[in-house]
């Protein structure tokens, strides 16, 4: 379907387009706008198939993914579109679940959405989303991950894409939980604002995130202005990663607690964030660990608070 238009239509199950039991469909150069349903303005079940290149998906509202809801084993892509101003209490623009996998690439857009959680992207139940050489911006949540949240064993890769500008309690630009996986290379996490902690990145519930090659920059919350990794998560940055110029009240760069780990190596960089009370670079306490390897560069130096780094008990 090439120069399509689906404006204002309403149904429980895809207010605009269903695709299921391995149907295939392309939506090309086409928009999908002020659409109603439950689950998804675009949904995708039973290993259907849709593409969505050079397309807008806007303005949307749903109870499960505001543009597009996929399960059971589905494949969505989305090149060079727009998914923006939609709405729902789960997935602003997109849910991803039961092993399904979306594909966001080619300077594609996730822009000013909004849900209770997970205001941009919300992947769980065992599902794949890998975002490439996109723009994850300004969307927001009441309660975890603004600009996504990964949970249940789902997996997440993030490579040359920018966070910005994300809002949420908890994980402003991405939060996992869950034993979730996530994998970000070649990235900018920059402005992110959370209301309680984790700015950046919220990591918790056993999950597991390795950064590389990115930074982490301007982004606060009254703990853990960058990241918050707790209850037995396991963080690694490497590769050049920047933790720079993040503002909290507590834990400006970081806050590992709870049994969670955090790993510094290959030149990672901790510098001038600033705490107004503690921890102006960052804070362990709570059977955590902080691993700072032989080769990181981290500077210990030019972080701002009355303690750069806070160890408690």
């Amino acid at each position: 379907m090439v120069h399509c238009n689906f404006s204002q239509n309403a149904a429980t199950y895809g207010g605009a387009v269903v695709a299921g039991g391995l149907s295939k469909v392309e939506l090309v150069s086409s928009i999908v706008t002020r659409t109603q349903g439950q689950y998804g303005s675009i949904f995708v079940r039973e290993a259907g198939q849709i593409k969505l290149l050079d397309s807008t998906c806007a303005n949307n509202s749903a109870d499960y993914g505001g543009c597009i809801y996929m399960i059971a084993r589905t494949q969505v892509i989305v090149e060079g579109s727009v998914l923006a101003g939609n709405k729902a209490v789960y997935g602003g623009a997109a849910v991803v679940e039961d092993a399904s996998n979306l594909a966001v690439s080619g300077n594609s857009s996730v822009l000013q959405n909004t849900a209770q959680y997970a205001g941009g992207l919300f992947a769980h139940a065992r599902s794949r989303v890998a975002v490439l050489d996109s723009l994850i911006a300004s969307n927001t949540a009441d309660g975890e991950g603004g600009g996504a949240l990964v949970g249940q064993t789902a997996t997440m890769t993030g490579t040359n894409t920018v966070w910005r500008s994300n809002r949420a309690k908890q994980g402003a630009a991405l939060c996992g939980q869950d034993s979730a996986v996530a994998v970000m290379d070649s990235s900018q996490v920059i402005s992110n604002t959370a209301s309680v902690h984790g700015g950046g990145l919220a990591v918790k519930q056993n999950a597991s995130f390795t950064v590389s090659n990115s930074s982490l920059t301007g982004n606060s919350a009254p703990i853990g202005g960058a990241i918050v990794a707790e209850d037995a998560a396991r963080v690694v940055l490497g590769n050049g990663t920047r933790i720079l110029g993040n503002a909290a009240v507590t834990c400006a760069g970081f806050a590992v607690r709870d049994a969670a780990m955090l790993n510094l190596s290959s030149s990672s960089l901790v510098s001038q964030n600033a705490a107004s009370g503690t921890g102006g670079g960052g804070c362990v306490h709570g059977a955590a660990a902080l691993v700072v390897s032989s080769d990181s560069q981290t500077d210990w130096d030019v972080s701002a608070a009355s303690w750069w780094l806070v160890f408690e008990l």
